[in-house]
C-alpha cells in the first residue's frame, strides 16, 4: 500500500486531466483519499500511535504512506 501511495502522489491532479481525461483524475484522488483513511482506520486498530512519541510505532508499516 505505501508503494501505491508513493506512486500516486507522483501525479498531480491537473496532471492526470492533461493526459487522460478528468473523470480519471477524480478516481485517482478518490483512491488517495480512500488508501490514506484505511492507513489511519489500521492505525486506530493496533492503538499504538498514542505512544508513538515514545517509539512505539517505530518500523510500523502503515507509519509512512504518503
Amino acid at each position: 500500500m505505501d508503494e501505491l501511495l508513493k506512486r500516486l502522489n507522483r501525479y498531480s491532479r491537473q496532471c492526470l486531466t492533461e493526459r487522460t481525461d478528468p473523470d480519471f483524475a477524480d478516481a485517482v484522488e478518490e483512491a488517495k483519499r480512500d488508501l490514506k483513511d484505511l492507513r489511519n482506520e489500521f492505525c486506530n486498530k493496533c492503538g499504538k500511535y498514542k505512544t508513538a512519541h515514545l517509539g512505539s510505532c517505530d518500523g510500523c508499516r502503515w507509519k509512512d504512506g504518503g
